[in-house]
């Protein structure tokens, strides 16, 4: 199971620093700061939960599939591709996907 907040990650990590999310390759939960939680695909953290319920969104430039997945696995809303750009969706508004994007 992969955490969708900054509360389901300290659950997740019950008290540790790190954690490999069972059965998805490559992928770990770690406490980045004392207020800071991300969920890494290989070494990015392609989401970070803040403990004011903040959420940013980072690919450090590898836009693969796997990353996708991996965001939206995450978070409320979604990131899809259409013609080789990416997207983030929620609530019927459509943006434009930046890197270090808060939603």
């Amino acid at each position: 199971m992969i955490p969708c907040s900054y509360v389901s990650a300290e659950k997740f990590l019950n008290g540790k620093n790190s954690k490999n999310v069972r059965g998805k390759k490559a992928t770990k939960v770690a406490r980045i700061t004392t207020e800071c939680i991300g969920l890494f695909y290989h070494d990015t953290p392609v989401v970070t939960w803040n403990c004011n319920g903040n959420t940013v969104l980072r690919t450090n430039n590898y836009r693969s599939v796997t990353t996708k997945r991996r965001i939206n696995q995450a978070i409320s809303g979604s990131v899809f591709q259409k013609n080789h750009k990416w997207y983030y969706s929620k609530d019927g508004n459509v943006v434009p996907f930046q890197e270090g994007m808060w939603v």
